[in-house]
Parts: C-alpha cells; structure tokens; sequence
C-alpha cells in the first residue's frame, strides 16, 4: 500500500469514504426486526451471539418504527460528526431474512425517509436466495451497495464449535455470487475464537485473500453476558485476548490481506454492563493509536506480507500439482547444508523433508526433544546440524515416562552423567549444549523458555504416547515454534497429522521413512519440501482416521485419552463419517 506519509499503515474506512466523497460520511443503523434463521430454527444461534445482536447502542431498547430509527439516526450523525453524507446500515442480525416483496417494502421504506448515498447490509452467507441477490444487484445500481457478510474464520471446525450453522464453503459460494452481480461485500471475521490460533487466523487471511472481498471487518473476541459462550468462559474452557495479544496478532493479520481492501473495524466496541470479557487498559482510541504506532515504529503496513506470498504463489500450485500427480520427486536442502548430513540415512530423511534454517557461525540452533530416549532421532543432531567448532546446537531434552538410558548412552557415552544423574540437568559438550528436563513432558511446556527451531516428537507409537500427539499439546508445540522453525515427527499417524491440520499448521510427509512416513510441519509450507495436498487435508477433517486425541487440562491420563477418542469416533461413525478415504 502506498500514500502519502500522513496516511495510516492500513487503509482506514475513514479514508475510503473521503476518498469516495470528498466529506463527512456516516451510517445510519437501522434494525429491520429480521432477527436471525439461526436462532428462530431452534438452533441456538452462535455461542458468541447476545440477545441484541448487533443492534446500535443509541437506539436503546425500545420499538422504534423505521422512520422514528431513521430520524434519531440522522440528528445523531448531523449533530455529533458533522455528517454531509448518509448511508442507511441494516445492522441488526440478519438484514436479508425475509421474502424478497418484504424486503422490498422495508428497504424502500427505509431509503425514502431520509437522502441515503448508500446501503450496508448486514447478513449470513446462508441467507442469500439467488432472488434476494436479484433484488440487491437492482439496488447496486441505485446506491453504493455493501454487503457485510458474517465469515469469522476459514477453520470449518471453529465454525462448528461456535454453532455458526455453515461452513467456509458456504461464505466462498456467496461472495462469488454477490461480486458476479457488481456488489461489493466485506467479511466479518473473529480473531481470537475458541480452539485457533495464530495458524489459523494466518490461515484465515490466506483463504479470504483469494475471494473478491472489497473490505473486511476485524473483531477480537468478546465474551457477552447470557451466551453460551459466556457459560464456556466460566467453566474456564474459553479465554480471551488482552490489547497487547491481539495487537500483535491483528497486525499480523492486516499485513495478509490485500491493501486496497477497506478495514471498517478492526477492534470490537460492546459496552461494559454487556461484557465478562476481556478488560482491557486501553480505551477503543488508544489502542488503534497503539496499532498504527507499531505498525510504523517497524515499516510495515497492510499487505505487505500479501505481496510476498502472491510472489510465490505459483511455485506453491506447481508443488501441490506435482504432489497430487504422485510425483515423488522433492527438493534437496543446499549443497553445504548437505555436506554435513551425517550417514544415519534415516535421520538424514527427516533433515531432508523440511528446509531446515542454518543461521551464521555461533548461532547455531535450538532443538526441542520431546520423547526424548523413545526413539532415535535425537541422537544424530550433533553430527547433522553442528560439527565441533561450527554451529552449536541448544537441545531440550525432555522424556517422557520411562527413559532408556542404556539406549541413550550405548549412542551418545558422554551424555552418561547426565542420565544417571551423577551431574546437573545441563551438560556442555563440543558441539553444544543439552538440557535435560525430567518429569511429565506436557508439563515443561510451561517451563521452557524461548523458541525453537526444530521440534521433535520422537515417539514412533501414537497409541503408546498420546499425551504428546493431542490437539492441545501440539498448539502449544506451535507457539514455541520460530516463524520459520519446524516440528518433526517419527510417526505419520492420522490422527497427528489430522490435528495439526485442524491447527492450521502445514504438513508434509517425509518419503522412505519406515511405513509410516514419518511427518514434518511448519507454520509456513514453503518450509516444507512434501506438502500433503489440500484433498488429503481436506479427508484428513473428515474421516475418522484423523480424529485427533484431546487433552484439555494437558493431565488427562493415557486410558482416559484413548477412551476419549474411541467415544468420539464410534459417534462420528453412526453419523456417516468413512474410517477411511
């Protein structure tokens, strides 16, 4: 994005109007009384969704006729901003739930109470018959037309969680259909939703980004009193964001979406007596001035890492084309990195799968072993990645269970003070150093500081080891990764590989090793040398062979959690889902 220095690092609404224009532009909310399918159906509506909906705040509770809204609305714009211009903004719920000849008549209603320059309407994706779409495509061509459509996230099992009542699929169909017929329409996504994460928000930005989108809509998550979210919170199942969090995680987000898109609102505004959580320091203001303020002190702006994806995004569809073709062909790392590959063949594939970063002489870099003794992976990373003298490696190690010190010391003698404890957890060695932390390995998560780059799962047996393979452990795993870090796995298990999709994460297998593959993940696929293709990504979702293991409180014991799991496959199995592909 460019502009002039005075510009904001994001193309701000404010901008757009004037830039549209030329003066003071200001919607006018208006409640249609539609409500929403989704609630009246029976359904429950969306955990998040409050009794009031979106329902502007100055217009209180009270039944207000169309044209009674309308002229509060007007003397409220005139009087507090000054407004030249009027847009009429179907806010409340589901602005399109309705027959077509109904909506005619209260949009017209609307329209002629007061000299609109524009219409926003705020709908579902699953709300949009092809003659309602009809009717506003004629509406487009009277009025500046926006459609804000209600997304909130790419992940369909985040859709699920929250009881949205469609999938991503559904807002794709929509936006195509809507852009087909010449209007403009704007996403409403949530950051911060129970079960994501920064891969899936990254995901998120990454799917809207190749759909015909004209503006986006940012939430951060809000807990609002007398939902069923609020009753998840309580239970502690459910957290929230503080501004400095969601600051780091917004910014990221806006510099993955187009530049000319326009950014209507990029934090949530619900009144205090409304809202458990989250309670923030920062005023609505300070906190977009914070924003604009990091987003400059560090030269970034809206987009910017857009353009350096769209760069590569032609040698991303060759790669997937090639994979799902079957091609087993695959990138080496560099020649010099290569060259120091150690001649355990099987450790030397799992290197291969993922382009392992290498930094300069004396930053050598830092492993997590988790599993440590219960496979072998480990043990050839001093002769891999740091010959004594060059590149020493910070390793991790953290057992879990039972650890094979014969097996660990028959490898590596000098580790022996180490394992039997005749010396401290941490041992200095010519090609590094090694922590050794003793105890459950879900509970060092909280422990460790810092991040990786390479994490490893050693465990070959999933079943044996659950505990390190749930959907819980391994987003923590994530957020200890470095941006361009990678975890590495010896099993190429389902359900492993089924949850980290659910996180978002990208996941390759790695070619001839054993029977399972073994499996390689990453933030960022271009680190991956095999990325899994979007179908086998897709399958993975909804098969019951990627159901992943949960553990919530991360001390659930083993039975428990593979009783867990086979409860929830035999309900997905009455449900239809295949065991297979």
């Amino acid at each position: 994005m460019t502009g002039k220095a005075d510009e904001k690092p994001y193309y701000d609404f404010a901008r757009f109007l004037r830039e549209q224009y030329g003066g003071k532009v200001y919607r006018v909310p208006v409640d249609l009384d539609l409500g929403c399918p989704h609630r009246q159906g029976g359904q429950g509506g969306c955990t998040f969704c409050g009794e009031r909906g979106a329902r502007a705040t100055h217009l209180g509770s009270s039944k207000l006729s169309l044209q009674e809204q309308v002229a509060k609305g007007v003397a409220f714009a005139r009087e507090r901003y000054g407004a030249t211009s009027l847009i009429a903004y179907f806010q409340a719920f589901t602005s399109t739930n309705a027959p077509v000849e109904t909506l005619r008549a209260l949009y017209d209603e609307v329209l002629s109470a007061a000299d609109f320059v524009g219409i926003a309407i705020s709908t579902r994706p699953d709300c949009l018959p092809d003659d309602v779409m009809d009717y506003l495509g004629e509406l487009s061509k009277k009025y500046d037309l926006w459609v804000e459509l209600g997304v909130q996230s790419a992940n369909d099992e985040t859709l699920r969680r929250i009881n949205r009542g469609h999938n991503f699929a559904c807002s794709a169909q929509a936006v195509a259909a809507l852009s087909e017929r010449g209007i403009r329409v704007v996403a409403h996504v949530v950051l911060g939703l129970p079960g994501e994460d920064i891969p899936d928000y990254r995901w998120t930005s990454t799917a809207l980004a190749a759909l015909p989108f004209s503006g986006i809509k940012i939430h951060n998550l809000h807990v609002v009193k007398s939902t069923a979210l609020a009753a998840e919170w309580r239970e502690g199942s459910v957290r929230t964001m503080d501004e400095h969090e969601y600051g780091e995680v917004l910014i990221d987000f806006l510099r993955r979406i187009p530049s000319h898109w326009a950014i209507l609102r990029m934090v949530t505004d619900t009144p205090r007596e409304w809202l458990h959580a989250p309670e923030w320091w920062m005023s609505k203001g300070q906190f977009l001035q914070h924003i604009e303020k990091q987003m400059r002190l560090c030269g970034w702006h809206q987009g910017d890492l857009f353009v350096q994806a769209a760069a590569k995004s032609t040698a991303t569809a060759t790669a997937e084309s090639r994979d799902k073709k079957g091609d087993s062909d695959t990138r080496c790392m560099p020649a010099s990195a290569i060259r120091r590959l150690s001649s355990i063949s099987r450790l030397r594939r799992f290197f291969e799968a993922a382009d392992i970063p290498v930094g300069p002489p004396g930053d050598g870099p830092a492993v997590i072993d988790f599993g440590f003794g219960e496979g072998d992976l480990v043990l050839g990373v001093p002769q891999i990645l740091a010959p004594p003298s060059q590149f020493p490696v910070h390793v991790a190690a953290v057992p879990h269970g039972h650890l094979d010190r014969d097996k660990v010391m028959r490898a590596l003698p000098h580790l022996r003070p180490l394992v039997e404890g005749i010396r401290d957890s941490e041992g200095r060695y010519d090609w590094g150093e090694l922590l050794l932390c003793r105890g459950d390995a879900r509970q060092h998560l909280y422990r460790l500081r810092g991040r990786a780059e390479i994490i490893l799962l050693e465990p070959p047996d999933v079943q044996s080891t659950p505990e390190l393979f749930s959907l819980e452990f391994l987003r923590r795993l994530l957020r200890m990764l470095q941006p361009d870090g990678v975890v590495i796995a010896s099993s190429g298990s389902s359900a492993l590989r089924g949850a980290l999709v659910r996180l978002g994460a990208a996941v390759g297998r790695i070619p001839g090793v054993a029977k399972s593959q073994g499996t390689v993940a990453a933030l960022d696929q271009k680190y991956l040398v095999q990325p899994l293709c979007r179908e086998e990504r897709a399958l993975l979702k909804r098969t019951l062979a990627g159901v992943p293991f949960r553990d919530h409180d991360l001390r659930t014991p083993r039975k428990k959690m593979l009783r867990h799991r086979d409860e929830v496959v035999s309900r997905l199995r009455k449900r239809g889902w295949k065991t297979r592909p």
